[in-house]
C-alpha cells in the first residue's frame, strides 16, 4: 500500500489553488495534508537494515522538543541565515545538538510550513551568500 492509498491528499490542481487560497480548505484535506506531513518526518529504517538501525529510528522521540527549539530561536532571532542559527542556538539553553542536526531540524520545519526563505540573502566570511530564514 502506498502513501496516496493510505492518505487521500487533494489532487495537485487542488493543492495549488489552496496556495492561493488556503481558507477554501476543507477539514479532511487539512488533517491529509498533516498526515503526510507527519509521514515524511517519520524516522524510518529499511527491512534490509540490522537491528541498531531500527532501534536508532524508534528511539527519535526527542527531534520534536529539538525541532520546536530550533523554531523558537529563528523566533528569536528574527530570522537568520543557518550560521546565525547555529551561532545563536549554541549559545542558549536549548537542547544539545550537531550543526548539522541544527540545519536538518531547519529544514524540517520548511517542510513543515512553519520556516521560509525570506527572500533575502546574507553575505557569508567565505564571501559566499546564504539564504536568511524566517518563521512563517
Amino acid at each position: 500500500m502506498t502513501t496516496a492509498d493510505r492518505i487521500r491528499l487533494p489532487s495537485p490542481f487542488r493543492l495549488q489553488g489552496l496556495a492561493r487560497f488556503p481558507e477554501l480548505a476543507r477539514l479532511d484535506e487539512v488533517e491529509a495534508m498533516a498526515g503526510w506531513i507527519h509521514q515524511q518526518l517519520e524516522a524510518r529504517a529499511r527491512s534490509t537494515d540490522p537491528d541498531t538501525s531500527h532501534d536508532a529510528a524508534r528511539s527519535i522521540g526527542e527531534m520534536t522538543e529539538k525541532r520546536q527549539a530550533v523554531l523558537d530561536i529563528i523566533r528569536a532571532i528574527g530570522g537568520g541565515s543557518d550560521e546565525d542559527i547555529i551561532d545563536a542556538y549554541r549559545s542558549s539553553s536549548a537542547p544539545m545538538q550537531s550543526a548539522s542536526g541544527i540545519r536538518t531540524r531547519r529544514a524540517e520545519l520548511v517542510l513543515c510550513g512553519l520556516v521560509e526563505d525570506s527572500g533575502m540573502r546574507r553575505q557569508r566570511s567565505s564571501g559566499r551568500h546564504a539564504i536568511v530564514w524566517r518563521v512563517t
